[in-house]
């Protein structure tokens, strides 16, 4: 048996289990994404895709640690700390 076969069987597992946690993750930040951010700076309110949130941390929203996340605002164009309103409906 060569070693890339026998390494691959080792970390099987592990990748198994990677894929269940992003798949979690994405699903957490569909969710998130349905809620809309209000921008500090015009108070406008959007809705930002949730491929977009996935690079942008959603973990942070979902957990309760803050309920802000750097995004552009697709009103006054400015890239700001916006504040996920989802957290005050719930």
């Amino acid at each position: 048996m060569s070693g890339g076969i026998l390494a691959f069987i080792i970390h099987l597992p592990e990748l198994l289990y990677h894929m269940c946690v992003d798949i979690n993750a994405v699903d957490k930040c569909k969710e998130i994404a349905e809620k809309p951010f209000v921008c500090p700076n015009c108070g406008g309110e959007f809705h930002v895709k949730w491929k977009r949130l996935w690079f942008k941390n959603c973990y942070a929203l979902d957990g309760g640690f803050s309920n802000k996340a750097v995004l552009k605002c697709p009103h006054c164009k400015e890239r700001d700390a916006c504040r996920w309103t989802g957290a005050d409906r719930i």
